[in-house]
């Protein structure tokens, strides 16, 4: 008990001691949001905007992450991931607004928390966002189940983004799991007891690793942050599937683990290469690039796949070239 109580105690200290602050100027944003068109804004998305410290801000990135996450996701970092995500984007002169989804941590648990609910409010963020003049390029940027926001957002509301960046999601297939051995009642959990109520569910107390990571590629520290960080999401209800991303215009960034288990089950994904051929299929309106990290799983941010995201996506030219295989994150 004395050495996992002092883990805990490591592990937050770690997290304090790499605050979003230390790479830019940061502030908490509370954004009044509707759950229909129809209604007025009764709820609020709570986010982080980073900007950076000094020049033109000429690309703001608005993170939407996954299922059983919130913002914490895009700062998870430790000793062998090398800089969170916020912190090596706002590095390099990029704004980001991590926001925590609608129904999730300090968002509101508003009564409708459906798929198309999800996508109308991000949507009111973004235009929020830009009525700001942060920035004269949006791009969108996911993981997991944000990844299938923003395909239906870039669809139904076109001129939000300006480009995708889609990770821990592709039109590959999904494999099969056993999801209660890994996910429970978020109203049984002993960490999130009191904070959720029937309709929210979580990962396991100690399953969150064996899901979404891959222990050769992922970093201890950042796996720990990760399982006292969890919060807890409603199901979805609607299967998005890839023959909607016909209606997608802008440029797509596709990035995913090559052993993520949700996607590809106990093997290997395909490589780069072909996961650019098999994505690019389900989106003829556009160009799509592709990239698979190496020894990564699902949550890119827990592993040293995270150094291999980041160079990609400082790399990538939307539309102009396509991304190096095996790109290796700048300094």
């Amino acid at each position: 008990m004395r050495v996992v109580s002092l883990i805990v105690v490591l592990v937050g200290s770690l997290l304090v001691g790499v605050p979003v602050q230390a790479v830019g100027r940061c502030s908490d944003i509370r954004i009044p949001v509707a759950s229909r068109p129809n209604q007025g804004p009764g709820d609020h998305i709570v986010g982080t905007l980073c900007l950076p410290q000094a020049g033109p801000v000429r690309e703001l990135q608005v993170l939407v992450h996954g299922g059983t996450y919130d913002r914490t996701y895009w700062s998870l970092r430790g000793p062998e991931t090398g800089p969170s995500y916020v912190h090596a984007m706002t590095a390099a002169g990029r704004a980001t607004f991590a926001l925590d989804r609608l129904g999730v941590a300090g968002s509101s648990r508003a009564s409708t928390l459906d798929f198309d609910a999800q996508v109308f409010s991000v949507h009111q963020v973004i235009q929020a966002l830009r009525a700001r003049g942060i920035a004269p390029r949006v791009v969108g940027v996911g993981h997991s189940y944000g990844s299938t926001i923003l395909r239906k957002l870039a669809v139904d509301h076109s001129s939000d983004v300006d480009a995708l960046l889609l990770t821990g999601e592709a039109g590959i297939g999904e494999e099969e799991i056993d999801w209660p051995v890994y996910i429970h009642p978020a109203t049984e959990d002993p960490q999130l007891a009191g904070r959720y109520d029937e309709r929210y569910y979580t990962t396991r107390p100690g399953r969150r690793a064996d899901l979404f990571a891959y222990g050769p590629g992922a970093d201890p520290v950042a796996l720990a942050s990760d399982e006292l960080a969890k919060q807890a999401d409603v199901a979805p209800t609607e299967f998005l599937p890839s023959t909607i991303n016909a209606g997608i215009t802008v440029p797509v960034l596709v990035v995913i683990g090559d052993h993520d288990r949700l996607l590809c089950g106990s093997g290997a994904c395909p490589g780069s290469a072909t996961l650019q051929a098999l994505e690019q299929r389900w989106y003829p309106r556009t160009r799509v690039d592709a990239e698979v990290l190496r020894d990564t799983g699902h949550s890119l941010t827990v592993h040293r796949g995270l150094r291999q995201l980041i160079g990609v996506v400082l790399g990538w030219r939307p539309g102009q070239q396509p991304v190096p295989a095996g790109g290796q994150a700048g300094q």
